[in-house]
């Protein structure tokens, strides 16, 4: 961990792109607890910077970051403090032991989860591509004591990948902020050209040019952070104001799983004594996702009308903004590569998908809303692309095969270990089909030592269809596949199919297809999907 300027202003919070909202009231910090079932809101868009030059942007960055503390500066020095409970009134006495004390810092939020109910958590990522790279949450406080405080971690939910540093914000850079802050406030608002004057002179407050005191949790398990005094008289922000920051590595795609620690606070010299507990709630994933794993096609026959399906491919961490949730840049679309879902082969030209649409940004918050809806979770969109499945059982002389149709779709892109699928089941009706309306033949566990053998009837539209076994296309290899006619009845034709799992021939769960034609002018493939395990 080192103080790389480029790092910092990664970490640095963002300009609000509107004008300053209420600010939440201060929250208990010895009751904090992680909340991850809000719901997603319309997010704040924002108009991306263009990198046609260098020049403007080296400007605008500092500038943003100064507006950024600006408001950071109003927010806090604008909330309402909550008095401390009688609960811990005892504990937050003077050394008088008369009246309540101030508690030893006030951290105006505990909490951080990416979401719209608060600037900071709203800057705030929330989702994280695995890397060796420590990610880290911001918390403001404030120390109103006369004395400094030490800050020390009592324990932490893992200590092999997480860390901390704190930052106290130099008096005077405070007060001249604090200054800005307040002329803000005039007409010309907040984004006006009087508070960028300052950025000059503000620039000592760079996050690099910070002292930090910072330290790994898994070299240092109980490390202990000094916060100065407060300044007290001859200074317009009378109390002292810093950052702390909570670090923390996500080793990949996984469930949210909040990170929590828990720090002892003392002010020194003095009986008053207190707690904080702090929590992240981060969710590790993939560069991109898809809306859905699953399209239901339904029931059609060779005379259907071709089928239309969308679906999303979407990332929470890749977007067309530099001041976008990381610095892993703009999502590329993923190519497309249509596969069957058994066994080998041409999977036909009756699955298709489209070119990729670039899903607008005045749209993602829709897009954000449907996928909620499918995966009942909250999630963050910074770019999507919309892709189009069409399903035809037609195409020229060709007819898509009778039974179960299973395409599974590959998204991929280069930097992605594993490609993202979609599954496309549909079952197609025609002029022969499994007795008992089944569409697979599963079957029961057998033997190693003993195989198996299974007999199941297939029954024609018609009394005179003739249907013949493609032996030399059905798998596994290992099973044996045998096909009779059968008496038919005066408006139908039967078959007898049996499938034959030698002994000792194969364990574990396996899969396969069974291929049939009927014949005719017009030949038609029967595609069964089977199943089996045995065991020893």
């Amino acid at each position: 961990m080192n103080d790389d300027a480029n790092k910092q202003q990664a970490n640095a919070p963002a300009p609000p792109p509107v004008a300053p909202i209420a600010p939440n009231l201060p929250q208990d910090s010895s009751n904090a607890t992680v909340n991850a079932n809000k719901s997603y809101r319309e997010p704040v868009s924002t108009t991306p910077s263009s990198s046609s030059g260098g020049s403007p942007l080296k400007l605008v960055i500092p500038i943003a970051l100064l507006v950024a503390v600006v408001f950071g500066v109003t927010f806090i020095s604008q909330y309402s403090p909550k008095s401390v409970d009688d609960d811990t009134e005892a504990g937050l006495r003077g050394q008088s032991g008369v009246g309540r004390a101030e508690p030893p810092l006030r951290f105006n939020s505990s909490i951080r989860q990416w979401g719209p109910e608060s600037l900071q958590d709203l800057i705030f990522p929330g989702f994280y591509e695995g890397g060796e790279t420590l990610n880290s949450a911001s918390f403001w406080f404030e120390n109103r004591n006369a004395a400094p405080v030490t800050m020390q971690l009592a324990s932490v939910s893992c200590t092999k990948c997480s860390g901390g540093r704190l930052a106290a914000i130099p008096p005077d850079v405070t007060d001249q902020l604090v200054l800005t802050a307040v002329l803000s406030g005039f007409p010309q608002g907040l984004m006006s050209g009087l508070p960028l004057a300052f950025a000059g002179s503000s620039t000592n407050l760079a996050p690099n040019r910070l002292n930090w005191q910072e330290y790994t949790h898994a070299v240092n398990p109980h490390p202990e952070y000094k916060v100065p005094a407060a300044p007290g008289s001859g200074h317009l922000f009378p109390y002292q104001w810093g950052v702390f920051e909570l670090q923390f590595l996500v080793a990949g795609p996984g469930p949210p799983k909040p990170l929590t620690a828990d720090y002892v606070l003392q002010v020194d010299g003095t009986k008053i004594t207190g707690s904080a507990k702090l929590a992240i709630n981060f969710e590790g994933v993939d560069p991109f996702n898809v809306s859905t794993n699953f399209i239901n096609v339904g029931d059609w026959t060779e005379n259907s009308e071709p089928r239309s399906f969308s679906f999303f491919v979407y990332s929470s961490t890749r977007g067309p903004h530099l001041f976008g949730p990381s610095n892993r840049g703009d999502l590329v679309s993923p190519t497309v590569d249509i596969r069957k879902s058994v066994g080998n082969g041409d999977p036909g030209p009756f699955v298709t998908v489209s070119p990729a649409v670039r899903v607008p940004e005045s749209e993602l918050w829709q897009v954000g809303q449907e996928v909620e809806k499918l995966q009942k979770k909250i999630v963050r969109i910074e770019s999507a692309y919309r892709y189009t499945v069409t399903v035809k059982p037609k195409v020229g002389e060709d007819r898509v095969d009778i039974g179960l149709l299973l395409r599974d779709i590959y998204l991929a892109i280069p930097d992605m270990k594993e490609p993202k699928q979609v599954r496309i089941k549909g079952m197609v009706r025609g002029a022969v089909w499994l007795d008992n309306d089944r569409t697979s033949i599963d079957l029961p566990s057998y033997r190693y030592s003993q195989g198996i053998s299974q007999t199941i009837r297939l029954i024609t539209e018609q009394r005179d269809v003739d249907v013949v076994l493609i032996a030399n296309e059905c798998s596994p290899s290992f099973a044996k596949y045998e096909l009779k006619k059968l008496p038919s009845a005066p408006d139908r034709g039967y078959y007898e199919l049996t499938v034959t799992i030698p002994k000792e021939s194969k364990t574990g769960t396996w899969d396969g297809t069974i291929v049939l034609e009927i014949k005719g002018a017009r030949p038609q493939r029967i595609s069964i999907p089977i199943k089996g395990a045995g065991k020893f």
